[in-house]
């Protein structure tokens, strides 16, 4: 049996979130914004260069998977540049943050 790689693991959470927002269907407005909408709207008012940009995605979809409270904590933000730097290393992962930044909305600069 082989092992999963941290890389494999990351990728397949991506996937699997690239994959549950092409399916969502448009829920209700909710008081608090969500990290997605957050992102969006930083996008929107292009206030975020390219690599600010990967890493506000990178961080919105660890802090849904793992929770809210560690975002304040600083080994989070060393996390998720490992992400990030994981994510940019490898085709795939490339390929996932174009497909991510494609369903934002967002083209490369």
């Amino acid at each position: 049996m082989s092992r999963i790689s941290p890389t494999d693991q990351v990728m397949l959470l991506l996937r699997e979130r690239l994959e549950r927002a092409q399916q969502r269907v448009p829920e209700p407005l909710a008081q608090q914004a969500s990290p997605r909408e957050r992102i969006e709207a930083m996008a929107a008012m292009r206030m975020l260069d390219e690599r600010a940009f990967r890493k506000a995605l990178v961080r919105a979809m660890l802090a849904q998977k793992l929770g809210e409270t560690l975002v304040g904590d600083p080994a989070f933000d060393k996390v998720v540049l490992g992400v990030l730097a994981t994510l940019e290393d490898s085709p795939a992962g490339l390929e996932l943050i174009a497909r991510a930044e494609a369903l934002l909305g967002r083209t490369a600069q």
